[in-house]
């Protein structure tokens, strides 16, 4: 009884869905793109806000949103905490906010994002959004998505 058991939770553990590894260090983000020369995903959000809490439980913790952010280091930024200085910066005027930078981003006049896009999505678009980032990156194209 005990070994079927134990059967099937390591079944059903195979299904889960494993977290993704978010950071709130922009700092170390930086860092650790430059070295791996991938992407940084950053999510805008706040406590209060409904659209953000229902795009974190309903795509970024399920398996569509594991895969589709899987190759991007992942920020997680609240605009009324850590988030509050980047998101004056980066002008986020609605939220959730996600931004596509590049790897060697810096805040300075070069420091462009590659995508933006405000609201909710959907992982279906949100793989369109991910997929659009990644081929503007190798054109090097800054463009604005959403409103």
């Amino acid at each position: 009884m005990k070994l079927g058991f134990i059967a099937g939770c390591a079944l059903l553990a195979s299904f889960s869905v494993a977290d993704l590894k978010w950071t709130t260090d922009m700092t170390a983000a930086k860092k650790l793109a430059a070295k791996t020369k991938k992407l940084i995903f950053i999510d805008f959000h706040a406590e209060w806000c409904g659209p953000c809490k229902m795009l974190d439980k309903e795509v970024f913790k399920s398996a569509a949103g594991e895969k589709i952010l899987k190759d991007f280091i992942l920020v997680k930024q609240d605009v009324d905490r850590e988030g509050r200085v980047l998101s004056q910066q980066l002008g986020v005027t609605g939220l959730p906010s996600l931004f596509v930078l590049p790897s060697l981003f810096v805040m300075s006049s070069t420091g462009t994002p590659i995508l933006m896009s405000i609201g909710y999505m959907p992982a279906t678009e949100l793989q369109r959004f991910v997929d659009e980032a990644v081929k503007k990156s190798k054109a090097k194209t800054p463009t604005k998505k959403g409103g």
